[in-house]
């Protein structure tokens, strides 16, 4: 098990923060670990310091981005129900919502 020290959760809540605008408060410290703990497990990674500094070189930009995707939870429930699309419809000029839409 990998040990999340203080410093390295700082480091990681602001990257994250500035660059994609998530805000990782104290209280997702545990979150934190436990996700990011499984892509340091994966890519063979010595500590959580090792890994951001692989996140922030060139060479970790897709890293950096599998480090997002790990670390947010994507919300489906936008135009998910028939009433979604409906009141889109009404909202909308119908010459500007793809008639895909309009059809469910």
């Amino acid at each position: 098990m990998y040990e999340l020290r203080d410093t390295d959760f700082e480091k990681i809540r602001r990257l994250v923060y500035e660059q994609c605008g998530i805000n990782l408060h104290e209280g997702k410290k545990e979150l934190v670990k436990a996700r990011l703990g499984k892509r340091l497990r994966q890519g063979n990674f010595k500590s959580f310091a090792d890994y951001y500094r692989y996140v922030t070189t060139e060479e970790g930009v897709s890293e950096f981005v599998t480090m997002i995707d790990s670390l947010s939870t994507n919300l489906t429930s936008f135009f998910r129900e028939d009433s979604h699309f409906r009141k889109l419809s009404e909202i909308v000029p119908n010459e500007s919502v793809p008639q895909i839409l309009v059809a469910k």
